[in-house]
């Protein structure tokens, strides 16, 4: 059997199949808008996704911790110089200590003729020397507290004098004190600390009395540190930065405050304008040098002072896209702000061709503000909303154009962070933000850190005032 199609044979049945076919036509006209728009928004969302696959710190505000081992540094450029010293240039020699020991070496025999030289001829007078640095055999000083009974000679009964609290306490001020600075200097989590004194200094001490001792030399220096707390609003400029933290897993923020002469630390639980007023007050009058974080822009100062190498890194990051414009945009912004830096470097933070890199980086951002891809829209804008922020170092002296000081110091504590996971209670905290401001302002001061942590806890166990860190000069 045989099935035919049938064929419209009026003009009815060939106006519906018009009809139809009308209708057909706009629906896939419809589809074809749908689908085009969806393949779009696909194409924008793959070239988003492959612009994030590519960011790290080196082109854009990642933290260095968060790079992939795979990420590449950017080489330098060659010079053509051999590694080392070079020819000509002014040598560094490593300065002779006093000797606690000489042994005196003379030739047996001639190195010119081979002639035996007898042993009763003096020396010339002339001696080439040669010291070499040894530690000698480590043994821990025990100091034995022996509290004697006495029978009195009155009631007869058995009388002993109290025990001293310092003399509670199985580690004296000096090893209280290393064991601290191994965990804050060094990075060392407690039991390593603990493998570390019973391997080379013979002690062993359960991971209890480490925890004991970097607590205990942290309550000791807590008023030293409350004191530098009170000299953050007074001072002319600070750097400040952020990065993230963890108590016991909850979310903490860990604030760097970086003065000319000191730096404090403290742990808050927000990231937020809180901090700032709290520690600074509602109103800070010296000058902000920070990234461009929008707590920043809302707190109120005398001046604020945007990190030009964040910009240079975001800036870096366009530089790299495959669209033509964007790179463009991307490699004029980032050596305009290099070009800026180096400048102030060179104390041109004033000149006529400081002015005119100024003028080029404006030029840049105004003709790039209304740009199609949002990331150039946004750093152009950003530049232009923020330009008083972003060249506020080519009006005011001494000023850094880059947070760089606050950056370095928190790269300790990062890593500290990645091997301890932070701290495990309230206490950790406070103990932390201590022992690290205390650190890091005896390095700027030039300070021997274990010697002011020993004599600040020999002062603190005996009840006397313990020690401020000298600020007052430099």
């Amino acid at each position: 059997m045989q099935f035919t199609l049938p064929t419209p044979t009026d003009d009815t049945a060939q106006k519906d199949g018009v009809l139809l076919r009308r209708e057909d036509y706009h629906k896939l006209i419809e589809e074809i808008e749908k689908l085009r728009k969806e393949n779009a928004e696909l194409k924008e969302e793959n070239a988003e996704l492959r612009r994030r696959l590519g960011l790290n710190s080196t082109n854009s505000s990642k933290p260095p911790s968060s790079d992939s081992p795979s990420v590449e540094r950017p080489s330098r450029t060659p010079t053509g110089r051999s590694p080392g010293k070079q020819e000509g240039a002014r040598g560094h020699r490593r300065p002779f200590l006093n000797p606690t020991q000489i042994v005196e070496h003379r030739s047996e025999v001639c190195r010119h003729c081979g002639a035996d030289i007898p042993p009763d001829i003096p020396v010339s007078g002339s001696y080439e020397r040669r010291q070499q640095v040894e530690i000698p055999p480590i043994e821990p000083i025990v100091i034995e507290h022996r509290y004697h009974s006495i029978r009195c000679p009155r009631c007869g009964k058995l009388t002993r004098e109290e025990i001293k609290e310092e003399h509670k306490l199985c580690c004296g001020p000096h090893l209280a004190s290393l064991i601290a600075i191994l965990t804050t200097v060094h990075n060392l989590p407690r039991r390593h600390i603990d493998e570390l004194l019973k391997d080379i200094l013979g002690i062993q001490v359960s991971l209890g009395t480490v925890d004991n001792c970097v607590h205990e030399v942290g309550e000791a220096v807590e008023e030293p540190v409350n004191v530098l707390k009170e000299q953050l609003p007074q001072q002319d400029k600070l750097n400040i930065d952020e990065t993230g933290w963890k108590k016991a897993g909850e979310k903490r923020w860990l604030w760097a405050f970086v003065a000319s002469n000191f730096t404090f630390f403290q742990i808050a639980k927000s990231r937020s304008k809180k901090v700032l007023e709290e520690i600074l007050g509602e109103f800070f009058p010296g000058i902000i040098t920070s990234d461009r974080f929008s707590v920043y822009r809302s707190y109120r100062m005398e001046g604020w002072q945007i990190c030009l190498a964040h910009l240079i890194r975001e800036a870096k990051g366009l530089a790299q896209s495959d669209d033509p414009a964007t790179s463009c945009f991307g490699y004029w912004i980032r050596r305009e702000l290099k070009l800026m830096i180096s400048l102030w470097k060179k104390g041109e933070a004033r000149s006529l061709e400081m002015n005119a890199c100024k003028a080029r980086l404006r030029r840049a951002c105004l003709l790039s503000q209304d740009s199609e891809d949002r990331h150039v829209r946004n750093l152009a804008r950003a530049i232009l909303k923020n330009w008083e922020s972003v060249t506020l170092f080519t009006r005011v002296e001494g000023i850094s154009p880059t947070n760089n000081v606050a950056e370095r110091s928190l790269r300790s504590l990062v890593i500290a962070r990645k091997i301890s996971f932070g701290n495990h209670s309230e206490k950790g905290l406070v103990t932390t933000a201590c022992l690290r401001t205390v650190v890091a302002t005896a390095r700027m001061r030039g300070l021997n850190v274990w010697d002011y942590l020993t004599h600040a806890l020999v002062q603190y166990r005996s009840g006397q005032p313990v020690p401020l860190l000298d600020i007052s000069s430099g």
